[in-house]
């Protein structure tokens, strides 16, 4: 149903563009006679020329028939062409030079012109004006005889090389000859050629011609390794000029970098008198129009980042309390002191002491021989505390392997709250001081400014990855990041890449960024990029070394626990030289500090 709609569409603007003409145009029963005048095979092999096209073509296949005669038109083989039976499944436009420019033609398939004779040179004007209406990719069949040959060689010159078409067939009607258009403007001359090959690609053999690419500013999709050039965009171009059989090459750019002289001059005196292809700098526009056709819409839009500096790294206790949860240490704690708190209300119901016996596998008695009751609540608090431990010991080697840091900005919210001022280069975001959530925030910086660790960044996301890997925001002593990329994007936007002017680059230029993006080689190359810069800021077998400062916890415990046992063992050694327990010498050691407190008070 969808379908048949769009071709009911395409019928009624059949009909239209057929009754905004001049009336003579449609009154074709005074043509039956010139049937006779034109050969019947040259009629046919245009016919079949239409029909082959008509079927390669997915969706609706339309069709312009443009007589430049302004008398008598279509008094000629586009006359026959709009009457032939065998073309009516075919959207067919009749045009001349009083046609009226509309946007619905530009898309059309083909466009099939006689030129008529030397006499009707005063259309000239009009009729470059009118042929600048299409697009640059349709195809032009220019329908001639060996009288009109001078002419329609000139018709070929100003559709080439002013309007920029380049799929121009100019067919003899007199010789049944083709002659085809190539890449670099000349003509080749076919005969006898089938209606499948009448129309070639002239760019799928460039023969080595080079493919001239820019690229003014950096990114994830751009970047340079080892001074080389490379990312996602590098490679989709480098990637269709080898497809082409051409030779990719970088264009140096002489128009300066400021951003209130780079626009005229990198849209129109360099990209647009040059022979550039396409900008890879991705840009964006309040409008489009239909008549721009010098854009390529990237398939994902561009969106800006916040960097924000990285928390400090963690301190001694909070390291040994960060692999576990505060619900974990609460839950164990509430486990330890319940089981303390039992053994002293019920004396004699436990023979070892549960901490001890839990944590440092200490037996004072023989647990094999103790109460049923004691080995059911032990046995299961060693087996709890066994897996809690090993866990906890995985887990503080693997943190002092590699550090963490605490972040304390997560989020565009927290940034808000926290008061950092945020740097931007407002030459290129002059936008982001108008923004609703860090506009407040916002101070103009240059972009080449080095990152000071105290404010946070504002720029593009794909420049904001590959600022993250650099070698200068890599803290090598601490082995991490100096700055983070906040998930939350800001200011997203539809880009595009500025092509040459009516490119013949822009369907395989088109095709091949599909083909990549949906391969997933666009995303595999973006990888590779931040990988090659990972590779250069720290070198992986380096990193996996410990040094003495990496393992400096583990001192510390060591040196914690023999403290405690040189402690414990003391009050062993005087206990048992005195015959006093442990909780006497600890009770007696609380009584001594409390008298001095006392004494020290009254004295105030």
């Amino acid at each position: 149903m969808k379908h048949e709609n769009h071709a009911f569409k395409m019928v009624l603007m059949t009909r239209i563009y057929t009754d905004s003409s001049n009336s003579n145009t449609m009154k074709f029963q005074h043509l039956l006679p010139l049937a006779k005048q034109i050969k019947p095979e040259i009629l046919q092999y245009v016919i079949q020329i239409i029909t082959y096209l008509a079927s390669q073509q997915t969706g609706t296949f339309n069709s312009v028939f443009y007589d430049v005669k302004s008398t008598e038109p279509y008094n000629n083989l586009l006359g026959l062409l709009l009457q032939s039976p065998q073309l009516n499944h075919i959207v067919k436009i009749p045009a001349n030079t009083t046609f009226v420019k509309t946007t619905f033609c530009r898309q059309s398939s083909l466009m099939v012109i006689h030129i008529g004779n030397s006499e009707d040179l005063n259309w000239h004007d009009n009729f470059m004006s009118i042929m600048r209406t299409w697009d640059s990719r349709i195809r032009i069949l220019l329908l001639v005889e060996d009288t009109q040959w001078a002419l329609a060689l000139i018709v070929r010159f100003w559709l080439y090389n002013t309007n920029k078409f380049f799929k121009i067939i100019i067919l003899n009607m007199t010789s049944k000859t083709i002659h085809r258009t190539e890449f670099d403007g000349g003509v080749k001359v076919i005969s006898h050629v089938e209606p499948s090959e009448v129309f070639v690609d002239p760019k799928r053999d460039l023969k080595g011609k080079r493919f001239y690419y820019n690229l003014l500013s950096l990114s994830q999709r751009a970047a340079i390794v080892d001074e080389e050039l490379i990312g996602p965009d590098v490679r989709w171009v480098k990637e269709t000029a080898r497809f082409l059989n051409a030779t990719p090459r970088l264009a140096s750019n002489p128009c300066p970098t400021e951003r209130n002289s780079l626009g005229f001059c990198y849209q129109s005196a360099f990209l647009g008198q040059s022979d550039i292809v396409i900008g890879l700098d991705r840009l964006s526009r309040h409008g489009t129009s239909p008549n721009f056709d010098r854009q390529l819409y990237c398939i994902t839009p561009m969106w800006s980042a916040v960097l924000v500096p990285n928390g400090r790294q963690l301190n001694l206790v909070e390291l040994f309390s960060k692999p576990f949860t505060w619900k974990a240490w609460t839950c164990l704690l509430v486990v330890l002191l319940a089981m303390e708190l039992l053994k002293l209300l019920l004396r004699g119901l436990f023979e070892n002491d549960p901490i001890l016996l839990a944590i440092c596998g200490i037996e004072k008695y023989n647990l094999h021989r103790a109460s049923w009751f004691e080995k059911l609540m032990f046995f299961s608090l060693i087996v709890i505390f066994f897996l809690m431990t090993t866990g906890y010991e995985a887990k503080i080697i693997a943190l002092m392997t590699e550090r963490p840091s605490t972040q304390v900005i997560r989020t565009i919210n927290e940034l808000i709250k926290s008061g950092l001022k945020v740097k931007a280069d407002l030459r290129y975001f002059p936008r982001v001081v108008n923004s609703t959530t860090i506009g407040p925030l916002i101070v103009n910086a240059s972009i080449s400014e080095q990152m000071d660790g105290v404010n946070a960044y504002f720029t593009g996301y794909d420049a904001a990855k590959l600022t993250e890997t650099l070698y200068i925001n890599y803290d090598q002593e601490q082995n991490r990041k100096r700055y983070i990329l906040l998930p939350e994007p800001v200011n997203m936007s539809i880009v595009f890449y500025t092509l040459q002017f009516r490119t013949k680059f822009f369907e395989i230029l088109y095709w091949t960024q599909r083909v990549f993006f949906e391969s997933g080689l666009t995303a595999r190359w973006a990888e590779e990029v931040l990988k090659q810069y990972r590779h250069d800021v720290l070198d992986p077998s380096e990193a996996a070394i410990l040094r003495f400062k990496d393992i400096t916890p583990a001192w510390v415990a060591l040196a914690t626990g023999l403290v405690l046992c040189g402690i414990v063992l003391g009050l062993e050694i005087l206990s048992a030289q005195k015959r006093v327990s442990i909780q006497g010498l600890l009770l007696q050691v609380m009584v001594a500090i409390r008298v001095s407190s006392l004494c020290k008070f009254r004295k105030q």
